[in-house]
């Protein structure tokens, strides 16, 4: 059974549907192995035993009925705890979060129990998801399957190191700034960072809105590549609750034969290691030999990006956590960069990829609509209204030449719907950064529902110019 706990989640979910191995038995041994490896490697903090076994159990008993399992049946896997899932804590290894018990599951949580998935458990995090390593007050450490001395990464370096050392097959984290990537490099495993929206982050906390959403995202993590993909097949999709979410289904297998691939193997300003360097030459190698072309090719403002993701995590975190960690925890040195602006941060964020799309190998650009101030622009509809069922409004046609910047997309941050135009009233949730000078004046329209508009100048003054982006 140990090697069983090794195995691909593919390839036991192939086993549970062929028949050669019940879902009981399967959730069985990696409970066993829970039970031998966790008490030293801190990874798991909530463990549903009993109730793991129930479902396991059901689901054997429904599939004796004829009841299809799902591309997951039977596979056991685990969830990081900045993720909700019914009945566990979800404390973001945070004292401020001490005792917090989610009352229902995360988008992603349903859908993996809807794919017949089996959650085990919730795993171990840094303090507030803000750390490269998996320590916090109230869990302590995570510390590496491989090396007891080092540490699996962070954040979701709990969830890493249960995958690693076959406490699961796969799970979930989440990632704003490495927090499945690095994890998953330390830990020997693999990891997905998805563009933000492929995955809906309905249910994590602290909540990926505002201007956060911009880099924060949930993700699956697994010991293979397959593993994976079908996990990203089975999270994927739209969920309207999620500002960020995309209506787009799972990419499939289409062929990428012929996509050029840019690679590089430094930043210019920080040297990599002989192996780091070897593995990225390794992976340019494997996509040339599947048909990809592959060029050496450095992005420009790579510097630019850092201050800009710099600026994002711990602005846009303060603006979400500041209540939160009133108190000794916002001093903590990952919260240091609190105060710096954000107002262009939106703006400043295409100008790096702006300069990369015109300087990338082969780049065509072809003419784009423009909107400038005082024209009218054609807006598709806004995503269908939550209350009503039906497609909101497209806004006024009137068409805002000044306005003042405002982070959320109601004056002052307010949720009231009374307090918001008519035609924002279920579009809102879109996260659009919307503007306003007066309800009673000119409001800006966006093109569209996925648009935000945002103020150029410093200070928010009313009287300035805007620029709209996609």
């Amino acid at each position: 059974m140990s090697d069983l706990c090794l195995s691909p989640a593919v390839e036991l979910a192939r086993l549970v549907a062929d028949g050669q191995l019940s879902a009981a038995e399967l959730v069985q041994a990696h409970l066993d192995r829970i039970d031998r490896v966790n008490p030293r490697l801190n990874a798991l903090v909530d463990v549903r035993a009993d109730a793991a076994l129930a479902e396991a159990r059901a689901q054997d008993a429904a599939a004796a009925r004829g009841v299809p399992r799902g591309p997951l049946g039977g596979v056991p896997v685990t969830v990081k705890s900045a993720i909700e899932v019914a009945g566990l804590r979800c404390e973001t290894g945070s004292p401020a979060r001490r005792g917090i018990v989610a009352t229902q599951d995360a988008v992603v949580v349903s859908r993996l129990r809807a794919a017949g998935a089996i959650v085990l458990g919730t795993t171990n995090v840094a303090e507030m998801l803000m750390a490269y390593e998996s320590d916090n007050p109230l869990h302590g450490r995570t510390i590496s399957p491989w090396d007891p001395s080092r540490t699996p990464g962070g954040s979701s370096g709990g969830e890493a190191a249960a995958i690693a050392a076959g406490c699961s097959a796969g799970g979930i984290g989440s990632d704003g700034g490495g927090s499945i990537r690095v994890p998953a490099h330390f830990s020997g495993i693999c990891g997905l960072k998805p563009t933000p929206g492929r995955i809906p982050a309905t249910g994590h906390q602290p909540p990926c809105l505002g201007p956060f959403s911009v880099i924060g995202c949930v993700g699956p993590m697994a010991r293979t590549v397959a593993d994976v993909q079908q996990l990203f097949d089975v999270l994927t999709g739209w969920d309207d609750v999620d500002p960020y979410a995309t209506p787009l289904a799972a990419g499939g297998s289409a062929s990428l034969a012929g996509t050029t691939v840019a690679v590089f193997e430094d930043d210019g300003e920080h040297p990599v290691t002989a192996g780091t360097q070897a593995a990225v030459r390794a992976a340019a190698q494997a996509l040339s030999d599947a048909g990809l072309e592959v060029t050496d090719y450095r992005p420009p403002a790579l510097s630019r990006a850092r201050a800009l993701w710099d600026v994002f995590f711990a602005e846009t975190g303060a603006l979400l956590l500041g209540e939160t960690l009133a108190g000794a925890e916002r001093n903590r040195p990952s919260c240091a960069p609190i105060g710096r602006p954000i107002r262009h941060a939106p703006a400043d964020r295409r100008a790096p990829r702006a300069r990369l799309d015109r300087s990338r190998p082969g780049a065509r650009r072809a003419p784009s609509p423009t909107w400038r101030p005082g024209a009218s622009s054609s807006c598709a509809p806004s995503p269908p209204s939550r209350r009503s069922g039906t497609a909101s409004g497209a806004g006024p046609s009137t068409g805002a030449t000044w306005v003042t910047w405002t982070p959320w997309c109601t004056p002052s941050g307010s949720t009231s719907s009374a307090t918001r135009p008519p035609w924002c009233r279920s579009a809102w949730r879109t996260g659009c950064l919307w503007a306003y000078r007066s309800w009673a004046g000119p409001t800006a329209r966006p093109r569209c529902w996925r648009c935000r508009v945002i103020e150029r100048a410093a200070g928010g003054r009313e009287g300035r110019p805007l620029m709209i982006v996609n």
